[in-house]
């Protein structure tokens, strides 16, 4: 409800809040909240006439027209103001670049430097810089130091400074940490599996990418490993007093942070990789709801986000290299534009340009990768080759049902698994597959089926003899409920491709003699 009203205000330096009103104004003013939608239902007797307006009788808008709200906030890249939309309003400081420069607090996430016992400290040496190179080096000291990022140092350690240069032709300041890396423990902290996450997108309609800004130097190094993130450059030498860029356990602490940060919402309704964050939802109500959520627990830990980077309401997003939408996932298109752009090679055989179009054709028009539906039944297409194994899970899906697939799978035999009969090979197939997808197969709500081109195994289950080997398989396979069905190779094709993706890799076999060159003897004339 629309509520208009001129006071005066007090400017507060450090406030995290837009306006701070005070109990004496909801007194008078007495509103009704939502405390679901953050929106005011009604304004109580006591407030004053003149805080509502009489209002032009508003003109049904054009349906090809209709009107968006948007809330403008500063733009740390140009002069400009970016919008976010309206109902994110309440969130706009998670979203300010001069919030984001300052210093964050110490925390129990901070970065902890531990050093292997015995090892000397790195000390690097100073690289000469170019005359563009030190103008933006000096920009760059200057600008940390007043974020108070960094500070000067007397450490006996030390990291050389440089720079790298951008797409954009700009320069980027890297510090070699190497040597610090090497004798640094290591932090074990997985970084998530990007396929395993894609799992929980089944269903969603509506997406949102949100990017943290500054993301490493949202962490403080932990009190007393400063001096070990010293770097030496040609106007003198500096400690971070953040997480740098560059440091071997840097990827793993910041996804440790985030995780604890974004836990209860974790695989709900988000998946979150690094600085990249996705979330997901079955509606636009649903929608505004989870985003709200996230913002609000981003800014109790002074986290802040890149509104440029930022892709509300999109019904389809690029994220981590894959193209998402309701209808599943595909390979981003900029991902294969290198093969895309492959020259023609040049050769007096016309028909192999043909089969070279072809070729990239097949690699940068990946099949759409479906959202698996547990409720539908499961297709195992398995093969095996002399130099690896392949699978693929697959579902029918669509209108027409057709099978589409879901995972790939392929894997290089090892030595001694390339000594087994084509029996064993195609068994193996089955096995490996079977262990991939373990965690969808294993408890299926329907019976799946396997596909193979070695009609012997149909028979797995009624041999009365099998070999060691054969046998523990045999009990792995008591597990999951599935048929084996054959299906002749020329039908088989995509397992069977992923089955050779390995043969490529090895060297022909080169002829030795037999005996060494020097031990034969010319024939006497």
């Amino acid at each position: 409800m629309l509520h208009v009203e001129e006071i005066t205000l007090l400017v507060l330096e450090e406030s995290t809040a837009d306006m701070i009103l005070g109990h004496p104004w909801l007194e008078q003013h007495d509103p009704i909240l939502s405390w679901k939608t953050s929106e005011v239902l009604k304004w109580g007797a006591t407030c004053f006439p003149e805080c509502f307006p009489k209002l032009p009788i508003p003109h049904s808008p054009d349906p090809t027209h209709l009107p968006v709200q948007a809330t403008s906030i500063e733009s740390p890249l140009t002069n400009h103001s970016l919008e976010i939309p309206a109902c994110y309003a309440p969130f706009s400081d998670v979203f300010c670049p001069k919030r984001a420069s300052q210093l964050p607090p110490h925390r129990p996430w901070d970065c902890a430097i531990d050093l292997l016992p015995g090892e000397p400290v790195p000390r690097g040496r100073i690289y000469p810089l170019s005359i563009p190179e030190e103008k933006t080096m000096e920009e760059y000291i200057k600008e940390a130091l007043a974020q108070g990022y960094i500070r000067p140092s007397t450490s006996p350690a030390a990291s050389s400074f440089f720079f790298v240069a951008k797409k954009d032709r700009g320069l980027w300041p890297c510090i070699d940490y190497r040597a610090l890396n090497q004798i640094t423990v290591k932090f074990q902290f997985l970084l998530p599996l990007v396929p395993a996450a894609l799992e929980h997108l089944r269903g969603a309609t509506i997406f949102i990418k949100l990017d943290l800004r500054s993301a490493y130097n949202l962490i403080r190094i932990r009190k007393g490993d400063d001096w070990k993130t010293a770097f030496v450059t040609p106007t003198g030498q500096y400690e971070c007093l953040v997480m740098p860029y560059g440091l071997a356990n840097a990827p793993s602490m910041f996804q440790d942070f985030i995780h604890e940060v974004l836990r209860e919402f974790l695989h709900r309704f988000i998946l979150v990789y690094i600085n990249d964050i996705l979330i997901y939802s079955w509606n636009l109500a649903e929608h505004r709801h989870h985003v709200a959520e996230v913002l609000k627990c981003l800014r109790e830990f002074q986290l802040f986000l890149k509104a440029e980077k930022c892709s509300f309401h999109q019904p389809s997003v690029q994220f981590l290299g894959y193209n998402i939408n309701s209808s599943g996932i595909r390979m981003d298109k900029g991902k294969v534009a290198t093969v895309r752009n492959w020259p023609t090679p040049t050769t007096v055989k016309e028909l192999q340009q043909e089969a070279f179009s072809t070729l990239k054709k097949a690699f940068t028009t990946a099949p759409l990768l479906v959202h698996l539906d547990p409720n539908k039944p499961f297709i195992v297409e398995v093969d095996a080759s002399t130099t690896g194994v392949g699978a693929v899970l697959s579902q029918q899906q669509g209108n027409p049902s057709c099978l589409h697939p879901w995972a790939f799978f392929s894997r290089k035999l090892n030595p001694e698994e390339r000594n087994y009969d084509i029996g064993n090979r195609e068994l193996l197939a089955v096995k490996l597959a079977l262990e991939e997808w373990r965690h969808w197969l294993d408890g299926a709500k329907h019976p799946f089926l396997v596909l193979t081109d070695h009609k012997n195994l149909e028979y797995l289950r009624a041999a009365k003899r099998l070999n060691p080997r054969q046998a523990r398989w045999a009990l792995f396979f008591t597990r999951f409920d599935f048929t084996i069905s054959y299906r002749p190779g020329s039908k088989n094709t995509r397992a069977d491709a992923l089955s050779r993706l390995f043969a490529l890799e090895e060297n022909p076999e080169v002829s030795k003699p037999i005996l060494l060159e020097r031990m034969i003897v010319s024939p006497i004339t």
